[in-house]
């Protein structure tokens, strides 16, 4: 048996079944709110972590606000909402460098 600790039904059961489909999930629960460590974001971002490294190295995304005891990077669900969105920004092509 697991001890279900601080995370609630809905979390425990939602990380069993990406377990079962046979993906590893790295959600993280602390005080009640949800983080995703770097894999996690990227893999529902549908980008690399090279990619998204870059993009915090060139400035072009801002890093993450909160990091774990060891220095890695924790995302917020609104972090990760602006990491969708800037995965699926479209830019009109006079705005883009020749």
């Amino acid at each position: 048996m697991v001890p279900l600790g601080h995370a609630s039904l809905k979390q425990v059961v939602y990380n069993i079944s990406k377990l079962y489909r046979g993906i590893k999930s790295v959600t993280i629960i602390i005080n009640g709110k949800t983080f995703y460590r770097t894999t996690e974001a990227c893999q529902i971002a549908g980008i690399t972590r090279n990619t998204l490294l870059r993009w915090i190295r060139e400035g072009s995304f801002p890093d993450t606000e909160n990091r774990d005891r060891r220095g890695w990077r924790l995302f917020t669900e609104d972090e990760l909402e602006k990491l969708k969105n800037e995965v699926n920004k479209i830019i009109p092509k006079k705005q883009m460098a020749p």
